[in-house]
């Protein structure tokens, strides 16, 4: 068998004109939903909030009464906001003002949020948790982190403030999506399979 890369709108998602405030992580998808383990995410802003106190954690969606209570356990109230369910149209802004974005999922299937970041020119870090292992490159697109609070927040912390490393690691993830996830290759991969 093989795998065609999903494509990623690369004339919808792209690098900011001006470079995003650094210390702002992002985070899209359904964060109630077990799977996403978004406590570990959590866990890491607490961390970082000791290192970086006006660390900032967008999370797309509404939160909820048992998500609210968790972040109201960790103090970390003021670095946490919820921007809503955002409309196609408001994805590209979302992802521009981004500076790292975070996949802390126990499993994932491709993880369109992410590439979607990457287009947007912003690194990815992930647990090793699937479909995000297909290109987020340790080191290269992003950042690769075990099941762990204090290793996720080591990575997160090491791009905020090596501010060289993490542009080299959104310029590479967006030169990937260019190259790998563009819709023109989309085309003739799925006609070269299909016939």
């Amino acid at each position: 068998f093989g795998v065609l890369p999903i494509p990623v709108n690369t004339r919808k998602f792209v690098p900011p004109q001006h470079p995003p405030s650094p210390g702002i992580i992002g985070f899209a998808g359904r964060a109630d939903d077990p799977r996403k383990n978004i406590n570990l995410l959590f866990r890491a802003i607490k961390i970082l909030s000791r290192k970086i106190p006006n660390i900032k954690l967008l999370l797309t969606g509404q939160k909820t009464a048992s998500l609210q209570s968790q972040v109201e356990a960790l103090d970390i109230v003021d670095n946490v906001s919820w921007v809503g369910w955002l409309k196609d149209h408001e994805l590209p802004n979302f992802y521009q003002c981004l500076d790292v974005f975070v996949f802390t999922s126990s499993k994932e299937g491709l993880g369109i949020s992410g590439l979607e970041a990457m287009a947007a020119g912003v690194p990815v870090i992930s647990t090793p948790c699937g479909g995000p292992l297909d290109y987020v490159f340790d080191g290269t697109t992003g950042l690769l982190v075990d099941f762990d609070g204090n290793a996720l927040a080591e990575a997160v912390y090491k791009l905020v403030t090596r501010r060289g490393f993490r542009n080299v690691l959104g310029h590479n993830a967006r030169t990937m999506i260019e190259e790998k996830y563009n819709h023109r290759d989309f085309d003739g991969n799925i006609a070269s399979v299909w016939k």
